[in-house]
């Protein structure tokens, strides 16, 4: 656990006796008003490894260490912060002063320049929710800023669609906030692509009906001319073009139905693999399973 106090921060473990408590003289420490967790801080000494002074050993992860002129800095890494503290995200934890502090933030967003000072005095008045300033523990150095994207976009609980926007929007949002002009209602710059519908009169819709009405039973030398009359299946197998199937299938000792399946239009061959077996059932269908015996016995029937 890390534990700032009077000036002075304390390294030390409620979990394991075994480990000695550290303590250094603090010259800057930053500690979140929700959390209250260490934000960052620079310190007269030196800290090795987290680990053992953690009740979570993969705690220390989310800690980045460094020196700096003769001391040594932790720092929190942003992302977990944000993770564990229902959203509050450390604007800057390099800032020397809240004057950077809101500008990193505004250009990430950015925020018009124009509004940046009223920005600053409006957050420092509380007069914004969504951000807080951080004093330094110590006194030492300026202050940094938090921020929370959720409650800044909830002011006037705004219905789901309008939070939406507002954060789609964010930068526009903060121009409207500290403009305060809430007379007007926020309008995201960004429209919706939207296309009218399409109303057709009803009478124009075809009607299949009509159609089939008119149609009628006609026959196909009257609906397409004399360029196409009727081919009958007789002509078809006269001609070569059409196979029946019926009589192949006999020669090729399977059902009928198997040889529409197959697609015989120039005569069916076994194929290789079940030759084989039409073989072998021929000679012993006593030995086929039954499915296969009783398929194959009222095969050899129709072709008798």
């Amino acid at each position: 656990m890390i534990k700032v106090k009077n000036n002075r921060i304390y390294f030390y473990n409620m979990n394991k006796r075994g480990i000695i408590p550290v303590d250094f003289q603090c010259v800057s420490a930053y500690l979140c008003p929700h959390c209250r967790k260490v934000l960052a801080a620079y310190y007269a000494g030196k800290i090795v490894d987290l680990e053992p002074y953690m009740e979570d050993p993969a705690l220390k992860h989310h800690y980045t260490l460094g020196t700096s002129n003769g001391g040594q800095y932790l720092l929190l890494d942003d992302h977990n912060h944000k993770k564990g503290c229902s959203g509050w995200e450390i604007v800057s934890l390099y800032a020397r002063g809240i004057t950077y502090s809101i500008d990193v933030w505004a250009r990430r967003y950015e925020v018009g320049p124009e509004n940046l000072q009223n920005l600053c005095e409006m957050i420092a008045s509380g007069k914004i929710p969504g951000f807080n300033i951080v004093q330094d523990a110590c006194g030492a150095d300026d202050p940094i800023v938090l921020y929370n994207g959720h409650l800044f976009t909830n002011m006037n609980k705004p219905g789901f669609g309008q939070s939406f926007t507002m954060k789609e929007n964010l930068a526009t949002y903060v121009d409207w906030i500290v403009a305060g002009d809430y007379s007007k209602l926020f309008e995201s710059p960004i429209k919706p692509k939207t296309e009218p519908p399409i109303y057709a009169p009803k009478d124009e819709l075809p009607s299949f009906v009509d159609i089939e009405a008119e149609t009628g039973d006609q026959s196909t030398k009257s609906v397409f001319g004399d360029l196409i009359d009727v081919y009958t299946r007789a002509e078809a197998i006269e001609d070569g073009v059409l196979v029946d199937v019926t009589e192949t299938a006999k020669e090729a000792g399977i059902v009928y139905p198997t040889a529409v399946t197959q697609g015989l239009w120039n005569g069916f061959k076994i194929p290789h693999i079940l030759a084989k077996f039409w073989n072998r059932a021929a000679r012993e269908p006593h030995r086929l399973p039954g499915p296969a015996r009783n398929t194959h016995m009222k095969t050899q029937k129709q072709m008798v």
